[in-house]
């Protein structure tokens, strides 16, 4: 059987990420937008955030893609996804 090695597309797709109540404080930006290689995973994704954005590895928050949250984050991501950064709220 040939061993097959997986290369990364240089292909980039375009991706917008929301983020709401705390995570929203902490990037200092209601949304980024992003330009990622077209097999990129939300895994992959929330990588870059924590290095770029130290802090949100502090919250806790949930995540979701086009309006759905999600627990499986190698989702891979497809042109003009929205990925949401959703931390709890509390009401009163």
């Amino acid at each position: 059987m040939a061993n097959i090695k997986l290369r990364r597309s240089n292909k980039k797709i375009s991706i917008k990420i929301l983020f709401f109540a705390y995570a929203k404080e902490i990037v200092n930006k209601n949304y980024l937008n992003l330009k990622v290689n077209n097999i990129t995973n939300v895994k992959e994704v929330l990588e870059k955030l924590y290095i770029d954005y130290p802090d949100l590895k502090k919250i806790n928050f949930s995540v979701a893609l086009n309006n759905e949250y999600i627990n499986d984050y190698e989702i891979i991501l497809k042109n003009k996804d929205v990925i949401s950064i959703i931390p709890p709220v509390s009401g009163g």
